[in-house]
């Protein structure tokens, strides 16, 4: 990793989300899908079921525009920088920190300017080592309703 003119460029065309990891937790909410594309797992009802969602939304959402983005120089990945870092809001939480902001740090510049990393897009990061998210982010029936969905809450209207 260095200022080389080639991460420079890998920096100027990638796009890094930051979920967590906890994705692996999330099911995509059953009641607003048709009983074909319905996840198992319990209803949403708690905060914590709602940020894994959350998060397996972001993943889902990485995938869509990696492909809708591919062949333009343009790479998107979903990234966990590190565990429960020591920052502001795990520290309100009072939860005992596990990762450091420099692991993150370290974790997001490599993603972003390791030229060996150039062409990787649609993937998910934990720290510096590819994961691999809960399934239903890479079935693409799932993704389009989630899409779906998604545009018809904030009043999206596609044509």
């Amino acid at each position: 990793m260095g200022g080389d003119e080639q991460g420079s460029e890998h920096l100027a065309a990638g796009v890094a989300g930051q979920p967590s990891d906890d994705d692996r937790f999330g099911r995509a909410p059953q009641r607003e899908f048709p009983p074909g594309l319905r996840p198992s797992g319990p209803v949403c009802g708690d905060a914590y079921t709602a940020y894994c969602r959350a998060e397996l939304a972001m993943i889902m959402a990485t995938i869509d525009y990696a492909e809708e983005l591919d062949g333009t120089g343009v790479t998107v990945n979903a990234l966990h920088p590190a565990t429960l870092m020591p920052t502001t809001m795990v520290r309100e939480a009072g939860v005992t920190p596990i990762g450091t902001v420099a692991e993150g740090a370290n974790a997001t510049l490599r993603l972003i300017c390791d030229p060996s990393l150039a062409q990787t897009t649609g993937r998910c990061f934990n720290g510096t080592r590819q994961s691999h998210p809960h399934t239903q982010a890479d079935d693409p029936a799932t993704r389009r309703r989630l899409r779906e969905i998604s545009d018809t809450a904030i009043g999206l209207v596609v044509t």
